[in-house]
């Protein structure tokens, strides 16, 4: 398995008779109170998911045209707006 360069690694993992289980097992339980961050609005796979969810298939296509330099070369400190702007 490959992994993208910004993910840490643990280079000195702990001795495997005093590490945590957490480092030894092959899943992990996640409290119930900390899962809320985690939480999708509606169960995945649903009719509703994928209604809500859909979406950000459009938007994601769309981001990568703009980005593509053969068709919106949008890049950073590459764009123009029109009209009253606010200096700060």
């Amino acid at each position: 398995m490959l992994y993208p360069d910004d993910v840490p690694l643990n280079l000195n993992p702990p001795d495997p008779s005093t590490a945590p289980s957490c480092c030894s097992q092959r899943t992990i339980e996640v409290p119930e109170e900390a899962q809320g961050k985690l939480r999708q609005k509606y169960r995945w796979g649903s009719d509703d998911w994928i209604r809500d969810y859909a979406r950000r298939t459009y938007v994601e296509a769309w981001f990568g045209e703009l980005r593509n330099p053969a068709l919106g070369a949008l890049a950073r400190a590459s764009s123009a707006s029109s009209g009253l702007s606010r200096s700060p």
